[in-house]
């Protein structure tokens, strides 16, 4: 810890030595904060790009219906919770009644 005594000592040409070497130190602890944000920024990347549900080009129900994603999403829970297996979808289609 500097004290005022230690302050009150110092000259000119030290002065500058430590401005120019805390101005180091701030930029560099700077450059670590954007590195750590960069590597959060890629963790939540590659979560969200396993999480993301993104129809196929042919099947253009699941892009304009909601409800149909959701009755999808629940169809399969309840497959798998009753047979333990996983599925696979190949296709949807709306009934009308």
């Amino acid at each position: 810890m500097f004290t005022l005594a230690f302050i009150e000592d110092l000259d000119f040409g030290v002065a500058v030595v430590l401005s120019i070497v805390l101005m180091i130190f701030v930029i560099i602890m700077l450059f670590l904060i954007v590195l750590i944000c960069d590597a959060v920024i890629k963790c939540i990347n590659k979560v969200d790009g396993k999480m993301n549900i993104n129809p196929k080009k042919e099947n253009k129900l699941l892009s304009e219906d909601n409800d149909a994603v959701v009755a999808l999403l629940v169809a399969t829970i309840d497959f798998n919770k009753e047979f333990k297996k996983d599925c696979k979808l190949k296709s949807i289609e709306r009934i009308d009644e």
